[in-house]
């Protein structure tokens, strides 16, 4: 063995990031969610429905039916 043998360092395995890795995710998402969020515009709420004003439409169904009595 020469001494240059031991000044070598083993690679670090992939886990050993992974929190590192992890934590560059998670602050990637929440950048480009920050982005989205200001730059789309928010959507507009639907105009509300006035229920004073009768409409001309008529619904017509057949009603739900009574459970059979038991004798």
């Amino acid at each position: 063995m020469s001494e240059d043998d031991d000044e070598i360092e083993p690679r670090p395995e992939l886990w050993d990031n992974g929190i590192v890795v992890l934590a560059a995710l998670l602050t990637l998402a929440a950048l480009g969610a920050v982005y989205f969020l200001s730059v789309v515009p928010p959507a507009k709420a639907p105009p509300p429905v006035q229920a004073s004003a009768p409409s001309g439409e008529v619904t017509v169904g057949i009603l739900p039916s009574k459970p059979a009595e038991k004798p």
